[in-house]
């Protein structure tokens, strides 16, 4: 799954409301980080990787909340995204070593 996949999703899911909101809450970097990979078509670094599956599962974790039916339905789909993330992050990983 691509980063742009993944923002997408969140913005589809209206957990997410712009390449800003994505670039602060769910990668942990500047406002504009987003939008300049994407128009440099750079590789997004392993720090935004991270900070963006400890995002996406902390908010799976809050979403798991039964009293809250109507979250639910978001809560696979964000665990699903964390995983590809991860997975992503373990590529790289090899790569390097």
């Amino acid at each position: 799954m691509e980063l742009h996949d993944v923002f997408l999703s969140l913005k589809k899911q209206k957990l997410c409301r712009s390449g800003r909101d994505f670039s602060e809450h769910y990668l942990g970097q500047g406002r504009n980080y987003y939008s300049v990979i994407r128009a440099r078509e750079m590789q997004v670094s392993t720090k935004a990787l991270m900070n963006l599956y400890f995002k996406l599962r902390s908010q799976a974790e809050q979403l798991n909340d039964e009293r809250f039916p109507i979250r639910l339905k978001h809560q696979p789909s964000l665990r699903e995204m964390s995983g590809y993330v991860l997975e992503d992050v373990k590529q790289r990983s090899k790569f390097n070593s």
